[in-house]
């Protein structure tokens, strides 16, 4: 079965970095930074970046990758 899941990811380029921020699907809604200006709740943002890293590993396996320079 496919699930709709919606990641807010922030990318910095110039350090070749992404940060998930937020994880929605249909039944979960985290947020690693629940508070403005505070640090992440380390469990969530923990979690909701190994799921982006997992996520982004699969892509690149099958052929999604950037051309070098972006």
């Amino acid at each position: 079965a496919t699930v709709d899941v919606e990641v807010r990811i922030a990318v910095f380029f110039k350090d070749r970095l992404a940060e998930a921020l937020t994880y929605q699907d249909p039944q979960i809604h985290e947020v690693a930074y629940p508070k403005p200006d505070e640090p992440p709740d380390l469990e969530v943002h923990t979690r909701i970046n190994t799921f982006l890293e997992e996520w982004l590993d699969v892509l690149a396996r099958q052929g999604f990758v950037l051309p070098k320079g972006q």
